[in-house]
């Protein structure tokens, strides 16, 4: 194999070692965030999810966690608000 000296290289300096890759292409998924977390919720693996919505694993982690946040903050802002007494 004609580049088989990169992949050498890569595992001497690198071998053993988790790298993550970015696609390369910056999506905002925030619109997706409660369709990812609705989602998870659901049943399906993180795995799946990320494959569904072409994400990667530690992306849908963030979207799950940033809509739990949102979420628990909006119920928190309505229960904390005062209610008037019933007559």
């Amino acid at each position: 194999m004609r580049n088989s000296w990169i992949i050498d290289e890569l595992r001497k300096h690198f071998g053993g070692i988790v790298i993550y890759f970015p696609k390369g292409v910056h999506q905002d998924y925030s619109g997706k965030r409660a369709e990812i977390y609705e989602s998870y919720k659901s049943g399906p693996s993180v795995t799946e999810i990320a494959m569904n919505f072409n994400l990667s694993v530690v992306r849908v982690y963030d979207a799950i966690r940033k809509e739990r946040a949102e979420r628990r903050a909006t119920n928190f802002a309505d229960t904390s608000t005062p209610q008037p007494l019933p007559k």
